[in-house]
């Protein structure tokens, strides 16, 4: 499977490198999720109105490495 990550930095290196996440069919997901449906797909920046709100968003990450997040629902 395909991972938004990969969609973007496909469609451009900067796009891949300012995307901070992506909507799957209106569905917000992390950019290494995989994509293993046909969908529509929208990758988010900093320049959209979602981007901005993914951006402002507290998360955890793992500390073993393997790049996952999740939000932190805790944080004021």
């Amino acid at each position: 499977p395909v991972t938004a990550g990969a969609i973007a930095k496909n469609i451009s290196p900067r796009l891949g490198k300012e995307a901070l996440a992506a909507l799957n069919d209106n569905r917000l997901i992390d950019l290494s999720q995989p994509i293993d449906a046909d969908s529509k797909i929208r990758i988010l920046t900093f320049e959209d109105s979602e981007g901005k709100e993914v951006d402002r968003t507290p998360v955890l990450c793992d500390t073993k490495g393997d790049n996952r997040c999740w939000v932190d629902k805790f944080s004021e």
